[in-house]
């Protein structure tokens, strides 16, 4: 790749020449490592479930369905299997039947309080010291938890391990989304994120069917996410440093060392390694790649702080975070009150409904763009609320309104990983997606409680959550 001295050039233009093959090995390793926690999150609603229990009834001498509650009180209980809920999962496993349920409530506080606590402490750390090495240790934190969980049947060392999940888990959800892209040009990286977030949408289905037709044991699951954990942490010694990150960060001659190494083309092609080449910095809305390079010595949060318009982004954003994070999270919870008595063809259809919304976010978001896609979908948000409030008792179509509402609400959801690759340069990007995480986990913790509450009220806050969600979004600008 001949480049003259005086030549511009955009990071876009060098990665043309990087190796589609490698390309496409980054994407796939980087989401599976951004699925990582949803192995674990959206199994934790199923490894705690409580089976099915019978009472002993001394008029007819036998067994008969009663209440957790119930069975716990009468001390003479025992477990109908044949009943679909009634799976062996943690609940057996540890034999902590009639445990208190704030203890089972406690293993997804973990993970949130473990995710909000690292989110905090590794605000802007793959900001300074790179994405590879950040990668690196998340997934070999989660081999470690994951090996533990397998093994050790104790509840304490798995809050310990859920825990340790959450906290690392916030470095590698942001780092691995971001990795994915920047080894992309920017024309791609929409479709990179849409197969991530359609792979993460694919793991709920995947449990809804492994309980429900495969086996109904835990225990082969988790097997299998600790092979995909090691199988992960061996494919990071293959992938080199982001040459975005290292052309931010002034360090040019690595970044083309990095770019030659994955190059598809002969060596008379590669960049000269010595080159002066000038970087085109270009507005932030560009459809060229803007690499503003910056002296050393200001950390990402300073400067993300001190340019106005970043600002003002972060705040609407994170603001959006918080509120798309309570519309997707009450939906989740919310479900297990639809009147649906088969609980993993529940599960699966909300799955579907996530899987086709990223679909749809994804080729929006290509055409229309991030703010009017997400509009979009809040305005479907808005329209499915009030008509679920309407007729809320109307039990012969409400489970379409509900499935509408999944889909709009994990779209909306969806939107927000986008938010920052669009608005933020790459110098920030992930120290501005840490800063709006610990707002959307927030939100995240509040939903269940939120959930709970009886009547319509739920749809009432979602209603609410979804006009400001779409407020937020008018107010980004161009």
């Amino acid at each position: 790749m001949e480049i003259s001295d005086k030549e511009k050039i955009t990071v876009d233009n060098l990665l043309e020449n990087v190796s589609k093959r490698f390309q496409v090995f980054s994407t796939i390793v980087h989401a599976i490592g951004f699925c990582m926690g949803g192995f674990l999150s959206f199994a934790l609603p199923l490894v705690e479930l409580f089976p099915q229990f019978q009472c002993y009834d001394a008029t007819t001498g036998g067994y008969t369905n009663c209440s957790r509650q119930e069975a716990c009180d009468s001390h003479n209980w025992a477990i109908n299997w044949e009943e679909e809920r009634s799976i062996k999962n943690w609940i057996s496993d540890m034999n902590i039947y009639c445990i208190e349920k704030w203890k089972i409530g406690l293993f997804g506080s973990m993970y949130y309080f473990g995710y909000l606590l690292g989110s905090i402490v590794f605000v802007n750390v793959s900001d300074m010291y790179g994405r590879k090495i950040c990668t690196r240790v998340s997934y070999i934190g989660h081999t470690i938890a994951f090996f533990f969980i397998i093994f050790i049947s104790n509840l304490y060392t798995r809050y310990a391990c859920i825990f340790l999940c959450g906290f690392v888990g916030s470095v590698r959800c942001s780092v691995s989304y971001t990795t994915g892209c920047e080894f992309l040009q920017k024309r791609y990286q929409i479709w990179s994120s849409t197969v991530t977030q359609m792979i993460n949408a694919c793991v709920p289905m995947f449990l809804a069917i492994y309980f429900w037709k495969i086996t109904d044991y835990w225990i082969y699951f988790f097997l299998f996410t600790l092979t995909i954990c090691v199988l992960n942490c061996i494919n990071t010694f293959f992938i080199p440093e982001s040459p975005r990150w290292l052309f931010s960060q002034k360090r040019d001659q690595e970044a083309i060392g990095v770019l030659n190494s994955i190059s598809k083309s002969k060596d008379r092609d590669k960049i000269p390694l010595h080159n002066d080449l000038r970087l085109e910095e270009n507005s932030n809305n560009s459809q060229e790649d803007c690499m503003e390079i910056i002296e050393k010595g200001p950390s990402p949060l300073t400067l993300l702080w001190k340019n106005r318009k970043d600002r003002y982004h972060l705040i609407i954003i994170a603001s959006f975070w918080f509120v798309a994070c309570i519309m997707n999270y009450l939906m989740n919870f919310y479900i297990k009150y639809v009147p649906i008595e088969r609980i993993f063809l529940m599960i699966l259809l909300a799955a579907v409904a996530e899987f086709i919304s990223k679909t749809l976010n994804g080729i929006l978001i290509s055409k229309m763009g991030f703010t009017h896609a997400t509009q979009f979908f809040q305005c479907v948000c808005i329209i499915s609320a009030v008509i679920y409030i309407i007729f809320f008792q109307r039990s012969e179509f409400i489970i379409i309104v509900i499935f509408v509402l999944k889909l709009s609400a994990s779209a909306n959801f969806a939107s927000m990983y986008f938010a920052c690759p669009t608005l933020f340069e790459s110098k920030i990007a992930v120290t501005a997606y840490n800063l709006c995480n610990i707002s959307g986990k927030i939100g995240a913790v509040i939903a269940p409680l939120l959930a709970e509450i009886p009547g319509r009220w739920p749809m009432i806050i979602f209603l609410g959550c979804s006009v400001i969600s779409f407020l937020l979004i008018c107010g980004i600008k161009a």
